[in-house]
């Protein structure tokens, strides 16, 4: 009989080791290892040109730079609160654009488009 009670005292206690072992939560070597997100940024300037087969839009910001944003499928383009297509924008409207650096340039999550000034 206490042989009995050894084999099943035995079995309980590597089975509530096994349980306890197993509920652990494993640690997620992405999380750790992988860079945050890039915050996103905002752009703005004057349209200089237009590639519609590239999904791209070079603009000059405040400084004078050219700065190529990148257009996605999914990037909201908006001018006057409402939705257009990249065919719409036109050379000299101004932009201001939430974007993410890539190095390949500025991907574009939002576009609002106001027109150019008429006081030039």
């Amino acid at each position: 009989m206490r042989k009995y009670m050894l084999v099943i005292c035995a079995i309980l206690c590597f089975g509530l080791a096994g349980v306890a072992v197993a509920q652990e939560k494993p640690k997620d070597p992405q999380k750790s290892e992988s860079a945050p997100p890039p915050a996103a940024k905002m752009r703005s300037g004057e349209i200089m040109s237009i590639d519609a087969a590239k999904n791209e839009v070079v603009i000059k910001d405040e400084a004078g730079a050219e700065v190529h944003i990148l257009i996605a499928t999914s990037t909201k383009i908006t001018k006057a609160g409402k939705a257009i297509t990249l065919a719409d924008l036109k050379v000299g409207d101004k932009l201001a654009s939430e974007c993410e650096d890539s190095p390949t340039g500025c991907k574009a999550k939002t576009i609002a488009i106001t027109p150019p000034s008429e006081n030039k």
